[in-house]
C-alpha cells in the first residue's frame, strides 16, 4: 500500500515503482529507453515462464507424469536465462537491476523448495552473489 492509500500489485510493476523511488541504485533503467523495455520484457518473462511455469510444482496432488512435463517446460525456460548469464553478469549486461532481484527471489524459492535442481551454475552463481549482497543498490 502506498502512502496515499493506493494498492499496487504484480510484481513486475511494484519493482519498477521501487526502483523509480531511488533512482540514484540504478536499479532500473531510464523511463522511455530501449534498454526499460528490455527490462520489462524480463520481469515478464520471470513473471509468466519461471514463477507461474513452476507454481504447479508446488500442487501435490498433480500426477508425477505432469509434474515432469512441468519441469521440463520450467527447465526449457531456465536454460534461457543460463544462457544469457553466459553473456553476461546481470540479465541486463553488466548492470544489476530489480530483474536479477526477481530472478533471485523466484529461483530461490524454487531450490530451497527442493522443486528444481541446482544444475544451471550461471544460475547458482547469481544466486550466491545475490544471497551476499548488502543491499540491491550496492554492486559488488
Amino acid at each position: 500500500m502506498l502512502d496515499d492509500a493506493q494498492v499496487l500489485t504484480e510484481g513486475p510493476a511494484i519493482l519498477q515503482y521501487l526502483a523509480d523511488l531511488r533512482p540514484k541504485y540504478g536499479l532500473a533503467p531510464e523511463n522511455g529507453s530501449l534498454e526499460r523495455v528490455r527490462l520489462q520484457e524480463w520481469l515478464n518473462f520471470i513473471t509468466t515462464e519461471i514463477h507461474a511455469g513452476s507454481s504447479p510444482l508446488f500442487d501435490k496432488s498433480l500426477p508425477t507424469a505432469v509434474q515432469e512435463t512441468v519441469k521440463a517446460k520450467l527447465f526449457r525456460r531456465l536454460d534461457i536465462v543460463e544462457a544469457r548469464l553466459a553473456d553476461a553478469d546481470y540479465l541486463m549486461g553488466e548492470r544489476f537491476t530489480v530483474a536479477d532481484v526477481y530472478l533471485f527471489t523466484r529461483s530461490h524459492a524454487s531450490k530451497r523448495s527442493r522443486r528444481l535442481p541446482n544444475e544451471r551454475v550461471r544460475l547458482e552463481a547469481r544466486q550466491v552473489c545475490c544471497s551476499g549482497r548488502d543491499a540491491p543498490g550496492r554492486p559488488r
